[in-house]
């Protein structure tokens, strides 16, 4: 792989003879083209191009979310943005064979990193409509801490493979919220994250992985107590 520097010719974009061109990180770079071979993958060649496969599908949804709650790290001379670094720990450590199937593992996955002390949360509840209530203790504060930072919480469903964030849905001085799921979320699995920022979002924390609740249309009760278990 090498770079192009800009010339009479300028970068050199798709694939040209034995080399193809492309930009990267604002770089024009050339690399040779792979040759195909007539040896069949290894087993070690099939897990690894099917974690990769797996892998690139879960971030598809968190792509920009990552690459805004993740600093810029320098390895190897080489710097990676924040879904690169996301996407090698899960390839390292964020995958099990369950049922001879390959499954993500939600809490080995970090959507965040940042210094913002986060609030502890206390409840993650399915109320109805597709309405989630969650509660959370505020006396965990330091120096960086605010009553106005903004509360994020991501879901995941793994039956649909999807992400759904909710930005900004409360302040750290609230104690509780309810918000909207998508309304398309019918059923599955879902997955909760939390993560805190400042209200002018200078700094957030550091995303923490909560639990997995069934959402089942028909079974999704109404929390009528919501409001007094939070003011107590």
């Amino acid at each position: 792989m090498a770079e192009i520097k800009e010339g009479i010719l300028g970068g050199v974009r798709g694939k040209v003879g034995t080399v193809v061109g492309y930009q990267f990180r604002g770089k024009n770079i050339i690399r040779a083209l792979p040759r195909r071979s007539s040896k069949a993958a290894s087993d070690a060649q099939i897990l690894q191009r099917s974690k990769f496969k797996i892998v690139m599908a879960f971030l598809k949804g968190i792509r920009k979310f990552v690459n805004a709650h993740y600093p810029i790290i320098e390895v190897d001379g080489e710097q990676k943005i924040g879904i690169d670094q996301l996407r090698s720990t899960i390839m390292k450590d964020g995958l099990l064979v369950i049922d001879n199937t390959l499954q993500i593992i939600p809490q080995r996955v970090l959507l965040s990193i940042g210094v913002l002390p986060p609030a502890a949360i206390k409840k993650v509840a399915f109320l109805k409509d597709h309405k989630v209530k969650v509660q959370w203790d505020d006396t965990i504060v330091n120096v960086l801490t605010q009553p106005t930072d903004q509360l994020i919480v991501i879901a995941y469903n793994d039956e649909l493979d999807a992400f759904h964030i909710s930005e900004n849905i409360a302040k750290r001085e609230d104690k509780y919220t309810h918000f909207n799921l998508n309304e398309n979320w019918t059923k599955g699995n879902i997955h909760f994250w939390s993560v805190w920022t400042a209200a002018d979002q200078s700094i957030h924390s550091t995303s923490i992985y909560h639990y997995s609740l069934v959402l089942d249309k028909t079974g999704v009760e109404e929390d009528n107590n919501a409001d007094v278990e939070a003011a107590e």
